[in-house]
């Protein structure tokens, strides 16, 4: 097991922005911001695109991915507010290259500030995501946003043979089901994404669907030296390939007619509708 090495480098200038407008060409170009409450993140999962980018190769930030992690802008209220306060039909996603609720979350309550803060203004659509059942300790603050809010919970198989091999330091799949559940108990609109889609039994996705309101389902445009070493490594070349994701798709899609469906990163921006669709 890693050892967790808070801010690896204390001479990387600070503050870094929790709140990041998002240019066109980008996975959340569909999003006027992300919110990243973090750099870095303990889950640490080997398909994970976010190691590629540069901020994360800088000579500040060496080390192995997920043995790391970095808090973000201590002026969390006053980014909000900058941002918020006259904009009242942005969409927000949170997070794009962190898991808000990683474990040291439970202490630092950096997310659950965000949420707080956000909660004085109003917005049109936030979505949250995650792979950590820590969400639901903030259920409360969730259900008081002045928005559309909804979120996605990662769970790529329901295997935790296949969880150990891919993502051994993120939480097991039982939990995030239940996870699920919870929140949308709770009155909260959940999707489970499917992303990237691994190796998973035959009850996986009649699991989800009782316990969720959509399915998202990724095939990226492009993979990871690490994530093509990883399937390659354990036997999953087929899975890297778009035909049988796809396939996946619509044959779930038509099991369960009920049951909103999406594919692709052009849908991950969408909000929850009423029907079904691809």
């Amino acid at each position: 097991m890693q050892n967790i090495v808070e801010r690896p480098n204390s001479g990387t200038p600070q503050p870094f922005k929790v709140v990041v407008p998002q240019k066109p060409g980008g996975f959340a170009d569909r999003f006027d911001f992300t919110i990243e409450p973090y750099l870095g993140c303990t889950f640490g999962c080997d398909y994970c695109f976010v190691p590629g980018q540069s901020i994360v190769h800088s000579e500040a930030f060496m080390g192995a991915w997920g043995s790391w992690y970095y808090p973000t802008s201590e002026n969390i209220r006053e980014e909000i507010r900058h941002n918020f306060s006259t904009n009242k039909t942005s969409a927000i996603y949170l997070a794009s290259n962190t898991d808000a609720w990683q474990p040291v979350e439970k202490k630092s309550l950096i997310t659950r500030s965000v949420l707080c803060a956000l909660r004085e203004y109003e917005f049109s659509y936030l979505l949250c995501s995650t792979r950590s059942p820590l969400i639901t300790r903030d259920i409360d603050v969730i259900k008081a946003l002045r928005g559309d809010v909804q979120v996605g919970v990662s769970i790529p198989t329901n295997l935790e043979s296949v969880r150990k091999l891919s993502e051994p330091a993120a939480p097991k799949i039982e939990d995030r089901i239940k996870t699920l559940k919870v929140l949308k108990d709770a009155g909260i609109r959940v999707r489970a994404h499917l992303a990237p889609l691994l190796p998973h039994g035959d009850d996986f996705v009649a699991r989800i669907v009782d316990v969720c309101d959509s399915v998202w389902i990724d095939y990226p445009d492009s993979h990871t030296p690490a994530k093509e070493k990883l399937f390659i490594k354990n036997g999953w070349n087929d899975w890297l390939s778009k035909n049988l994701i796809e396939d996946l798709f619509y044959k779930y899609q038509n099991a369960f007619p009920s049951k909103v469906f999406k594919f692709g990163q052009k849908h991950f921006f969408d909000p929850l509708s009423t029907s079904a669709g691809n």
